[in-house]
């Protein structure tokens, strides 16, 4: 194999590089920059941060996955996808209703969400949804920018939504372990 071919072969593979993995609550997504290590925020509650490896105050965005089993969302006693949405804006991104409705493909499906905006602890803007999983659990995705970082928001919530995906233990394709609570 000549020189030539090999630096084609590496270009191609460098070409493949699938980018940073992210995985948490069992769902997993790829982006070009790291996200910050998922922290918890609360009962069954995760976060991650982008930046990666700066404060809370200067990240740029950020993700919040509130995980709630079967049992929080069966048909005779459980919650619907619209309490579910609105009891994790309220309670772990102390948003209020207001934004309105949006709709949007994740994990391959269109999605019904809600926007919404909060001043605490600065002004910021974000989406949120229900993502029932093959599992039976419903993990909610809140996604949250600052106001004046709202264009590199939009473009990472794109990135996410376009390659989110479940991450059950038969997908390599995330690769790595799995962060979530139990």
């Amino acid at each position: 194999m000549g020189l030539p071919s090999i630096l084609a072969m590496g270009l191609g593979l460098l070409a493949l590089t699938p980018g940073h993995v992210t995985r948490m609550q069992g769902l997993c997504w790829r982006t070009a920059e790291p996200f910050s290590t998922p922290e918890p925020v609360g009962l069954d509650a995760l976060a991650v941060g982008f930046p990666a490896g700066v404060p809370f105050e200067s990240q740029r965005f950020s993700i919040t996955a509130v995980r709630f089993g079967p049992e929080a969302t069966d048909t005779k006693a459980g919650m619907t996808p619209s309490e579910l949405r609105a009891y994790v804006r309220s309670i772990f991104l102390a948003a209020g209703p207001g934004g309105g409705p949006i709709r949007r493909t994740l994990l391959g499906r269109p999605v019904d969400g809600d926007r919404f905006t909060t001043a605490i602890p600065r002004p910021r803007l974000g989406e949120i949804y229900a993502l029932p999983l093959t599992s039976g659990e419903t993990v909610v995705l809140g996604f949250s920018m600052p106001v004046e970082a709202r264009a590199e928001g939009e473009a990472l919530l794109g990135e996410v939504a376009a390659s989110l995906r479940e991450a059950g233990s038969a997908d390599h394709s995330c690769g790595g372990g799995d962060s979530r609570l139990r």
